[in-house]
């Protein structure tokens, strides 16, 4: 192998979806669970895990919730009703203490985004506009702390 690289080996699920891999002797992942709209389980080699929940009417990732250490960085999702992220709530402990963050985003009548902002730990927000030929133009800023 070029550079030392280890050959990566697969384990896979009875439809050939990965759920372990391995390199050299280093376990990278040792679990992964599938549902029908996909991932929702991973257990890293680290013991570090990543857990998906999807709503089962749309297909559409509800929330998300990472596991480093025993910390948690969870995200609730909401769709708006043309299938655009509407919102994204974030609450991350996995930096040392609870960060929280709602993102809320916009979108124009062709469902382009027309805007995101975003309050609690990094306030900040952006617009986008559009030309005649559809060339994206943003525009932002950072909002004080709070």
């Amino acid at each position: 192998m070029p550079g030392g690289v280890p050959a990566i080996a697969y384990s896979l699920d009875g439809e050939g979806r990965p759920v372990g891999a391995t390199a050299g002797s280093a376990m990278l992942a040792t679990s992964g669970v599938y549902s029908p709209e996909g991932l929702t389980n991973l257990t890293l080699g680290s013991s570090d895990s990543d857990a998906y929940a999807f709503d089962p009417s749309s297909g559409r990732m509800s929330q998300y919730q990472f596991t480093v250490n025993g910390a948690t960085d969870t995200g609730a999702l909401t769709w708006n009703a043309n299938g655009s992220l509407g919102r994204l709530a974030i609450t991350d402990s996995i930096a040392g203490s609870s960060d929280t963050q709602t993102c809320n985003y916009t979108h124009d009548d062709l469902s382009r985004i027309a805007a995101a902002a975003c309050t609690g730990g990094d306030n900040w927000s952006q617009a986008f506009n559009y030309d005649s030929l559809g060339n994206v133009l943003k525009s932002g800023t950072q909002l004080a702390a709070t």
